[in-house]
């Protein structure tokens, strides 16, 4: 049996081969349709019989384990109204990682870390040849110095900041982001309150805090430079109030902003109790009165006693603004009143999901369910590139004009898409080409 653990990069990415692979591996083994090395790299979990036959068996395994992944070539036609700019986040799980691959959860972790990239990369190409501009904003975890693992004492560091989308938000000529101030205020009340401690200054925990209330801020910098180069200049806007951006949804049609709310959550931390009343009167004061914005209860998110089917803590796993103006939403995750809410402002254009998309998905790596965000997609022009789209659903939205592109499409499963707590809009600010 093969023993101790190997020290390589996770994942690497050549887009002229469209593989990803890990890095000092490569040009060793032989490119593998994904479905191909997910199917038989499961004989390391599964090897059985005497001790020569689980070693042969490792070995074959270990093999397919390592193999690059060949990522299926998108071929798709441009679309004549693609005046967009998408930034997107760096690759995900691409940073150096020591794994033990006797160990089932670490081979789990790496093979999880390349279909991460995979469904990273088919989004990318996708958007491209749809197209879209796309840049990748800066990966501020290495300029930082951080690596995204565990640390020793058993804290782990952030990887959230990977996902645009949660840095912060485009509201006219803002990007709109929540404070360092606000980001570890509300993390200290947090830490405190779930453990019942009180977090001394100068403390492991409190610069921890301080660490991760940093990044968001810088991410959000690395949008707007992005934004730049594309041609869009937006104005670098901290706002004094705790929000993640994939829980807002700007409207310029209607001039009005949503933001995700979850009381029964929001109850249990004093930061947490206030800060809609804040985070109304901090998006006025930057963005002015109109962007004051709405609340939409999301009962089933994440920390909530009545959360009962999968991560719906943001409001971009089950709500989204399409191009034309419709509001597409799964209204099995808010309240009667918030539903009603959106029927009063949006009237015959919004658009239920209908219960025959799945609630869920099997992961990639064939083992479990992950949350299917239906609504969770990115559009180019009127085209809608969406994890899973029902027979009804796809009518609806075919009637309305729109143009839809699932994952089976895109030669992949919509679990590819589900991106370890992130989807694709999650890894993706969107924002109109300059004319």
């Amino acid at each position: 049996m093969m023993q101790g653990k190997f020290s390589i990069e996770a994942i690497g990415f050549d887009p002229e081969r469209h593989c990803v692979y890990p890095s000092d591996l490569s040009g060793l083994l032989p490119p593998l349709p994904m479905p191909v090395k997910l199917r038989d790299c499961l004989t390391l979990f599964e090897y059985q019989g005497s001790p020569e036959q689980k070693h042969e068996a490792f070995m074959q395994g270990l093999e397919r384990l390592v193999a690059p992944i060949v990522v299926p070539r998108t071929n798709l036609e441009r679309v004549a109204d693609a005046n967009k700019i998408i930034v997107m986040s760096p690759t995900t799980g691409h940073t150096p990682t020591a794994y033990d691959f006797a160990s089932r959860q670490d081979q789990m972790i790496f093979l999880s870390n390349q279909v991460l990239a995979t469904g990273w990369e088919i989004t990318r190409q996708a958007l491209l040849s749809l197209g879209a501009t796309v840049k990748i904003s800066e990966d501020i975890y290495t300029k930082k110095g951080i690596a995204p693992v565990m640390a020793e004492d058993g804290i782990q560091l952030p990887v959230q900041q990977t996902f645009s989308r949660d840095a912060g938000v485009a509201i006219d000529n803002l990007f709109l982001t929540p404070s360092e101030g606000a980001l570890y205020r509300t993390g200290i009340d947090i830490i405190e309150t779930s453990h019942h401690v009180r977090v001394p200054p100068n403390s492991r925990a409190d610069k921890f805090t301080q660490l991760t209330a940093g990044l968001k801020p810088h991410h959000a910098r690395a949008i707007v430079k992005a934004y730049r180069e594309a041609g869009v200049n937006l104005k670098f806007s901290p706002v004094d109030a705790f929000f993640e951006a994939g829980d807002v949804i700007s409207d310029p049609r209607k001039g009005l902003v949503l933001i995700g709310n979850d009381q029964s959550y929001n109850q249990k931390f004093a930061s947490l109790r206030t800060n809609a009343a804040t985070l109304r009167q901090a998006f006025a004061n930057v963005a002015g009165e109109r962007s004051a914005p709405n609340f939409i209860e999301r009962p089933l998110s994440e920390y909530s006693e009545n959360r009962v089917d999968g991560e719906r803590f943001h409001l971009d796993c089950f709500m989204s603004l399409l191009p034309q103006g419709e509001m597409l939403v799964d209204p099995h995750y808010t309240t009667p009143a918030s539903l009603d809410q959106l029927r009063k402002i949006y009237g015959d254009n919004l658009i239920l999901i209908d219960d025959t998309n799945p609630r869920k998905t099997r992961e990639p790596i064939g083992t479990g369910d992950v949350p299917n965000c239906i609504a969770n997609l990115v559009s180019v022009g009127n085209t809608l590139v969406i994890p899973s789209c029902s027979k009804t659903l796809k009518g609806t939205l075919e009637q309305r004009g729109y143009t839809i592109i699932t994952a089976a499409d895109l030669g992949t499963t919509p679990g590819a898409f589900y991106m370890r707590g992130g989807g694709m809009h999650c890894i993706t600010n969107d924002f109109p080409s300059p004319a």
